[in-house]
């Protein structure tokens, strides 16, 4: 028995984790694999497209608070120019969460409905932390390469307004579907989204055939394990990554990452901002990928990049996120049981003119 080999996808990943990730999160990773299967935590997105004031009163008293607010007071107290360039970091976006340790859960947008559009959407507070490092400012033209399910492209929209322009990117016409009817719930009839956001079905990896140097700011935000998801049971083992009829394109993933990411930077002007995101704690996937593409770029295109220093963010951040210490290349948030957020990596570029 203690032989047979392991056909179900959850227990391959698992197998997966336990042999690999307690390499670098070492004596954490039980908590970690631990968090990482339990019930995981939220954060709203309150949505600035209508009034929501009444809304954002409920969630005071029910003792939530905004987190990005917090981050703007807590960088105004400190001198240096870097924390004084966080007082403004996606300014006028409301994140709301609950203190660690507090499991109070929001309620579902969908019953609070009471105005036409959704006054908040819900999503695990580490993917708020790649758009923080991206900082979206109104006037920017942005890039979402790889834009499915739209959270991430939610908070940009929060960021920017109507004010700047996006590029909303997925290679899969149905998960493009998918976002541009999520977005008439957000939206309402008067703004015509059209205007600011550009929806686009294109293969990422080929995106230097359309454009290169146009964009201000790019995420890639890459398909990759999963990890949180790859652990959970689904009705369709074909669902997970670790399934065994998806080896080939789980060996394959950080190839297609890498590939992503160069064009990602190739899509991005000289001296702009690249944030590469995944939900996995697998430095294959993050460090590994981040390195390999600037390698590459430089002995392929002469094109230098330089990874801007995100500490300071990460520093005014503690009291919400358990962040991994060890990582020396860009921030991996990893889960805690009084912190379920992630596992969220980024890594923040600035191309070199």
């Amino acid at each position: 028995k203690m032989f047979r080999q392991r056909t179900d996808a959850v227990e391959i990943a698992k197998e997966y984790f336990d042999l690999n990730y307690v390499k670098h999160i070492k004596e954490q990773w039980p908590s970690v694999r631990c968090a990482m299967q339990s019930r995981k935590k939220y954060c709203a997105i309150l949505n600035n497209f209508t009034d929501t004031d009444a809304y954002e009163n409920e969630l005071v008293n029910s003792g939530a608070y905004n987190f990005i607010a917090k981050l703007h007071r807590n960088a105004t107290q400190h001198i240096q120019e870097i924390e004084s360039k966080l007082q403004k970091v996606c300014y006028g976006v409301r994140a709301y969460l609950y203190e660690k340790g507090d499991i109070t859960e929001f309620d579902n947008p969908h019953k609070v409905k009471k105005l036409s559009v959704l006054p908040s959407f819900l999503l695990d507070a580490g993917s708020v932390l790649p758009i923080l490092s991206l900082d979206p400012q109104p006037g920017d033209h942005i890039l979402d390469m790889c834009s499915a399910p739209g959270g991430k492209l939610n908070i940009i929209m929060q960021a920017i307004g109507d004010s700047g322009r996006i590029v909303a990117n997925d290679v899969d016409s149905k998960r493009l579907t998918r976002i541009k009817n999520v977005y008439k719930e957000y939206i309402p009839k008067q703004f015509s989204v059209e205007e600011f956001i550009k929806f686009v079905q294109f293969d990422g990896r080929e995106w230097t055939e359309i454009e290169t140097n146009a964009y201000d700011k790019v995420l890639v935000d890459v398909p990759c394990t999963n990890d949180r998801h790859s652990l959970y049971t689904s009705d369709r083992d074909a669902d997970n990554i670790f399934s065994n009829l998806r080896k080939r394109e789980r060996a394959q993933l950080p190839h297609v990452q890498c590939e992503l990411l160069k064009n990602a930077i190739l899509a991005c002007r000289p001296n702009g901002i690249v944030v590469y995101s995944t939900c996995t704690a697998s430095p294959l996937q993050n460090q590994f990928v981040v390195q390999y593409a600037v390698q590459e770029l430089l002995e392929q295109h002469n094109i230098t990049c330089q990874v801007e220093d995100t500490r300071s963010l990460v520093g005014l951040l503690h009291d919400e996120f358990q962040f991994l210490t060890s990582t020396n290349l860009g921030e991996l948030v990893i889960p805690k049981l009084d912190a379920n957020f992630g596992p969220m990596y980024f890594c923040k570029l600035r191309r070199l003119p």
